[in-house]
């Protein structure tokens, strides 16, 4: 798998030693670094730390070609920024889809108890002025 490629090249560059390294620069639970590698999940957060980290994508890739970006090419750290920037939007634009998407799951429950708890506040009401005409039925008299 080319996630497990490239995690081996990146140990192999002499910047980590363990995956546990690899997880903390990502802001990764060792737990979700293991759970994302197996799914493949972490291939582009990965792309991104090691431009950033000075590394060129074909070598990260295909172990092919120069390791090392051009350090003298002052655009590298800005494009591997930039790259790293949207990345970041896209994780925080998927998290913000998903809480609002458990919004207005809670919401919707929220009106559908507010309904259940108008139904039986009308039933016990209801209820009560039954119960409340009783004695006056039983005595023979009239509810008006």
């Amino acid at each position: 798998m080319i996630v497990d490629e490239i995690i081996k090249r990146l140990i192999s560059s002499g910047i980590y030693k363990y995956e546990a390294e690899i997880a903390r620069d990502l802001e990764m639970s060792p737990q979700n670094f293991l759970s994302r590698k197996k799914s493949g999940g972490i291939k582009d957060s990965l792309i991104l730390l090691a431009i950033h980290k000075g590394l060129k994508e074909d070598w990260l890739l295909t172990g092919q070609g120069e390791k090392w970006a051009d350090k003298n090419d002052a655009s590298w750290p800005i494009k591997a920024l930039i790259e790293q920037m949207q990345e970041t939007i896209r994780v925080q634009n998927a998290r913000i889809d998903q809480l609002q998407t458990n919004i207005d799951k809670g919401l919707d429950a929220a009106f559908k108890s507010d309904k259940k708890i108008d139904k039986l506040t009308d039933a016990l009401l209801r209820c009560h002025a039954e119960d409340s005409l009783k004695p006056l039925q039983i005595l023979g008299g009239s509810a008006k």
